[in-house]
């Protein structure tokens, strides 16, 4: 423990961070929190069909989309909202992600900026316990269920780029973490800066929130797409 809190006899670093000498000695704490049990991994690996755009659409192709796109279009990817819930069986996960796909020509005037906003839907029904990292699935998920309280979404290593083909898609590929926590009351090594914190949370439209309810299908056409 000694080792790890080394850096805290360099003055220029407590000053750096807000350190001061009395918070050096607060190292063990007694706190209630978040405590991750359960963690799903898997790859996001998804093809988001390009609608049509402008006239003059080329004879043939599959959505009318105009192929084949401006090859210097550059495209980018985030996160609009997530949600989870508990399957009715309680043998795993299901999670709703948003994305959104802005695909920006080089010349906005001539061709505009193209939104896709699309909803895919998720399932984790293999977990591994932390810190052994042993999978578990079926019932023993189940039993696991029995004691979350929770669970959060993390998404990353985001990144999109338009796969022309004969049908011009978007390739959105990244990472999904869904990690199933319970209230835990923990002793924890750390320091305590003192003083007065307030936090918050940065409001709308920073604020990654649920996803709005998906209507029902119309026109045979999938929903979210």
């Amino acid at each position: 423990m000694e080792k790890a809190f080394e850096m805290l006899k360099d003055p220029e670093f407590m000053e750096r961070f807000g350190i001061d000498v009395d918070s050096r000695g607060t190292v063990i704490h007694d706190i209630c929190v978040q405590d991750v049990k359960y963690t799903c991994t898997q790859d996001i690996d998804l093809y988001v069909p390009i609608p049509a755009t402008g006239e003059g659409l080329i004879p043939g192709s599959c959505r009318g989309e105009l192929i084949p796109l401006t090859p210097d279009m550059s495209c980018a990817v985030s996160v609009i909202c997530a949600e989870e819930s508990l399957k009715p069986s309680c043998l795993g996960v299901d999670i709703r992600v948003g994305f959104q796909v802005v695909l920006t020509p080089p010349n906005p005037n001539i061709c505009p900026t193209l939104v896709i906003n699309h909803y895919h839907d998720f399932e984790c029904t293999t977990f591994y316990p932390f810190p052994s990292g042993r999978p578990i699935s079926g019932n023993d998920v189940r039993t696991a269920l029995q004691k979350i309280d929770g669970s959060c979404v993390v998404v990353k290593d985001l990144c999109c780029h338009i796969d022309d083909g004969q049908c011009s898609r978007v390739h959105i590929t990244g990472c999904l973490i869904d990690k199933l926590w319970k209230h835990d009351n923990l002793y924890v090594l750390g320091i305590a800066l003192g003083g007065v914190t307030v936090c918050q949370e940065f409001p709308e439209p920073h604020k990654i929130g649920e996803c709005t309810p998906c209507p029902g299908p119309a026109n045979n056409t999938r929903c979210g797409c």
